[in-house]
C-alpha cells in the first residue's frame, strides 16, 4: 500500500508543479493520505494564518454525491478544485487543488480579505478561457489516481479473502462460523442456514445478525418463494432490490425487507440439501468484488462444514482436524504457487497414510502440464498423462472427488482442485485401504483440495494483479508530461509483442519485454523501489547498456529478452534496419527478416486518369478475424481486444454492459482454445502470418 501512495504523491507532485498549485488528497473519511506538494503563494500564506485542513473538515464534501470535479469558494474569492475518485466498493477519495482567484476579481477579494500578509503580485489568476481546460486535466489525473488507488483495494481485498480463509478452523460451531463469516464481508447485514426438516418442508436452522433471528426455526416448501426456488432448482442465485419483491414473503412476514438477497445450495451427508443465504438491508445490487467474496464464503463455509461433520462423526478424527487447522493457517500464510502444491502433496502422503501422492496440474504462467509427486507407483507418469487428458479435456466436469482403480489394481482418489468453476490441478492419492477406510479418508482429502484450490487462486491474483496495475499506472503517467514518448513506447510495446509472439516465446518472457518497453521512460533505480519484478529492471539495465554501445558488456553475453528490447528500441528510435547487420547475434538477424516481411512500405503515386487501377488493400488482422468460426458480434470485441481495448472500453465503444462483453470474451477464448488475451492475440496474428 506504501509503494501505491508512493507513486501517488510522485504523480500529485507532477502536476503541482506543471500547474502552480498545491494539491494533496483525502480518504472518504476526510483523513489526509498524502502530502501537500506544489508552491503557491495563496496557499501557503492562508493555510499559515488559518489552517485550511481544519477549514475543508467543516465542509460536508462527503455527502453532496459529486461525479466529477468541481470549483468550490474556500474563502470568496479564493477558489480551489474538487476531484472526485469513486472507487467500486462504494468509497470515494478527493485530490484538492488551489489555490486561485478569476481574472478581473483581484481588487474585490483584496478587498474582501484585507490581510496584509499576502503577496499578491504572485497569487494564481486564472482566466475563463483556462477553467475547462482545468478540470479536464484533473479528471485525468483522477484515472491515474483511480489506478493507484484500487491497486489499494486489491491489497485489502486480498486481506479479506485471507481472513475468509483462516476462519475455516477458527470456529467450533456452524453458529459461530456464520457469526465470524458475516464481520468480515462489509456488504452483508445478515446470512442464514435452512435444512430439510421432512419431505414436504424446509427450516431454517442457523441464523447471524440480529434482524432475522425471529427466522430461526420458521419453515417453507421446496419451490416456495425465493429460497425455496434454489432446493427445486439447485443453482445458486443472486436477487437484487428485492426490498419489494413479492417473493420475499417468507421475511416480509415478520416485517423484514433485504434490498439483496443471495442463496446457495450445499449438498450435507446421506443425499440431504442445505441452503446458505444472506443479504444486505442497505445495497440494492452486488459488485464484482462483493459476488466474487461471497462466492469465497461459500467455499469457505463448505470447507468448515465437511470439517464440522467430521467432529460430530467420529472423534477419532480430531487429530486429522488439527491437522487440518494448521494446514488453513499454513497455507493462508504460503505465498509461493509451487509451496502449496508441495504441501498438499507432503499432507496427503502422511496424514492419509498413502502408497503415493501427486498433483497433475496446467502451470498458470506456461500452460505446461506438469506432474508433482511423492512415493511409488508403477507407471505413474503415464497414469499423470492419463488423468491431464480426462480433466484438462473437458472429459471429467465435476468438483467432487472420485475413486478410481489404476492398471496396477490401486485405488486413487482425485480431487479437482477448483476456485469457482475453474480447474487448478487434479490431487491424486494412491490407497491400499479396505472401501470403508477409503470413503473415510475421502472427506479429508475433498477439505484438503478445497482449501488447496482457494490458496492456489488467491496467490495467482496477487502475483498476477498487483504489478500489472502499477505497470499500467506508470505507463499512463508518461503519456500526461510528454505524449510523442507514449506514442513511442506503444509502439515499442506492440512490436515487441508481435515479434516476441511470432517466436513463440513463452508467456513470462514476452510479459517481461513488452513490460521493459512500457517502462523504458523511467530510470531503473527508480523502478527497483517501485516494481517487485527484478527481471524487468535487469532487462532494462542490459537492453540500455546494449543500447549505449557499453563495450564491458557484449551482445552475445546478454540474455534473450534484453536482445529483443534493445533491437525494438533501436528501431522505435531509428526507423532503419540496416543497422543490425552489424549486430553477430541470431535474433538480429530474425528482427530484421521480420521487420522486411511484415512493415509495409507507403508511397503517395499521381498517375494520369488513364493509368488510375483499381486499389488493391493490403489485408489486415481484420479478415483474419473474419475467417473465424465468431459471431459478427464477438468479431467485433475480439478485433477492439487486439487493438488494446479492456472490457470497459469495448462496452463503451460497442453501448453493451461489461457483463455482456465479459461473456463474448469467454466464448471466444474458448472457441479459438486459448487461456487469455495474450494467447488470443498471438493465435490471430499467428493464424494472419500462415494465410499470407
Amino acid at each position: 500500500m506504501n509503494r501505491n501512495i508512493h507513486l501517488l504523491q510522485e504523480i500529485q507532485a507532477a502536476y503541482a508543479e506543471k500547474y502552480g498549485l498545491c494539491m494533496f488528497t483525502t480518504d472518504y473519511q476526510k483523513n489526509i493520505i498524502t502530502d501537500v506538494t506544489g508552491e503557491n503563494s495563496l496557499f501557503e500564506a492562508l493555510h499559515h494564518h488559518y489552517n485550511i485542513f481544519s477549514k475543508i473538515a467543516d465542509i460536508s464534501y462527503e455527502t453532496w454525491g459529486i461525479t466529477k470535479s468541481v470549483v468550490y469558494d474556500l474563502w470568496p474569492g479564493v477558489y480551489t478544485i474538487i476531484t472526485p475518485v469513486h472507487m467500486e466498493d462504494g468509497r470515494s477519495f478527493y485530490i484538492w487543488s488551489g489555490l486561485f482567484i478569476y481574472e478581473g476579481t483581484e481588487q474585490l477579494v483584496q478587498e474582501g480579505i484585507k490581510d496584509q500578509f499576502i503577496n499578491w503580485d504572485e497569487v494564481a489568476v486564472l482566466h475563463t478561457e483556462e477553467k475547462n481546460n482545468l478540470l479536464e486535466t484533473m479528471k485525468t489525473m483522477a484515472d491515474i489516481a483511480f489506478l493507484c488507488l484500487q491497486e489499494m483495494d486489491e491489497t485489502e481485498f486480498y486481506q479479506k479473502k485471507t481472513k475468509l480463509l483462516q476462519q475455516i478452523n477458527t470456529s467450533k460451531t456452524m453458529n459461530d462460523l456464520l457469526n465470524s463469516l458475516i464481520t468480515i464481508h462489509p456488504e452483508l447485514d445478515f446470512l442464514g442456514t435452512a435444512s430439510k426438516y421432512d419431505e414436504d418442508n424446509v427450516e431454517i436452522t442457523g441464523t447471524a445478525g440480529k434482524e432475522i433471528e425471529v427466522l430461526k426455526g420458521k419453515k417453507f416448501a421446496p419451490g416456495e418463494g425465493l429460497l425455496g426456488r434454489v432446493l427445486v432448482t439447485n443453482q445458486q442465485e443472486f436477487w437484487e432490490r428485492t426490498d419489494k419483491d413479492p417473493r420475499t414473503i417468507l421475511f416480509h412476514r415478520e416485517s423484514i425487507y433485504p434490498k439483496s438477497l443471495f442463496c446457495f445450495p450445499i449438498r450435507q451427508e446421506e443425499g440431504l440439501d442445505m441452503l446458505l443465504f444472506g443479504g444486505s438491508f442497505k445495497k440494492e445490487t452486488f459488485s464484482n468484488k462483493s459476488a466474487e467474496l461471497i462466492r469465497l464464503l461459500i467455499a469457505v463455509f463448505e470447507a468448515g462444514y465437511l470439517i464440522n461433520t467430521l467432529q460430530r462423526e467420529n472423534s477419532t478424527h480430531i487429530v486429522r482436524l488439527q491437522a487440518l487447522t494448521e494446514i488453513g493457517k499454513l497455507l493462508a500464510a504460503t505465498p509461493d504457487y509451487k509451496r502449496i502444491i508441495y504441501i498438499l502433496v507432503d499432507i496427503s502422503m502422511n496424514l492419509a497414510d498413502a502408497n503415493f501422492s501427486c498433483v497433475v496440474l496446467k502451470e498458470f504462467q506456461t500452460d505446461a502440464m506438469k506432474l508433482i509427486s511423492r512415493g511409488n507407483a508403477d507407471g505413474l507418469e503415464k497414469y499423470a498423462q492419463e488423468v491431464a487428458k480426462r480433466y484438462y479435456r473437458a472429459d471429467e466436469s465435476s468438483q467432487s472427488p472420485t475413486i478410481r482403480e489404476i492398471e496396477s489394481g490401486q485405488n486413487v482418489i482425485e480431487c479437482p482442485l477448483f476456485y469457482r468453476d475453474k480447474l487448478l490441478g487434479v490431487l491424486c492419492v494412491g490407497m491400499n485401504e479396505n472401501e470403508e477406510m477409503i470413503e473415510e479418508q475421502l472427506h479429508f482429502l475433498q477439505t484438503l483440495s478445497i482449501l488447496g484450490g482457494v490458496s492456489l487462486q488467491l496467490v495467482v491474483q496477487e502475483e498476477d494483479g498487483a504489478e500489472d496495475k502499477q505497470i499500467h499506472a506508470l505507463f499512463r503517467a508518461v503519456e500526461q508530461f510528454d505524449k510523442s514518448e507514449y506514442r513511442k513506447l506503444r509502439e515499442a510495446e506492440q512490436l515487441a509483442f508481435e515479434f516476441s509472439s511470432v517466436q513463440g516465446f513463452a508467456l513470462p518472457m514476452l510479459k517481461n519485454i513488452t513490460n521493459a518497453c512500457r517502462l523504458s521512460y523511467y530510470s531503473s533505480e527508480f523502478l527497483e523501489e517501485i516494481i517487485p519484478n527484478r527481471k524487468v529492471t535487469e532487462i532494462l539495465e542490459t537492453g540500455k547498456a546494449l543500447l549505449n554501445s557499453n563495450k564491458s558488456l557484449s551482445w552475445d553475453e546478454a540474455d534473450i529478452c534484453a536482445q529483443v528490447f534493445a533491437l525494438v528500441m533501436m528501431y522505435v528510435n531509428d526507423q532503419n534496419t540496416d543497422m543490425y547487420k552489424t549486430i553477430d547475434v541470431e535474433i538480429a538477424e530474425k528482427f530484421q527478416t521480420y521487420l522486411q516481411e511484415t512493415k509495409f512500405k507507403e508511397v503517395e503515386l499521381t498517375l494520369s486518369p488513364d493509368e488510375v487501377v483499381a486499389e488493391q488493400k493490403i489485408e489486415s488482422v481484420e479478415s483474419t478475424i473474419k475467417e473465424l468460426n465468431l459471431s459478427p458480434r464477438e468479431q467485433e470485441v475480439l478485433d477492439l481486444v487486439i487493438q488494446g481495448n479492456n472490457n470497459k472500453e469495448i462496452a463503451e465503444q460497442l453501448y453493451i454492459s461489461n457483463h455482456t462483453v465479459k461473456n463474448h470474451v469467454t466464448k471466444i477464448f474458448q472457441k479459438l482454445e486459448v487461456q487469455d488475451r495474450a494467447h488470443a492475440i498471438s493465435k490471430v496474428y499467428q493464424l494472419k502470418h500462415q494465410s499470407s
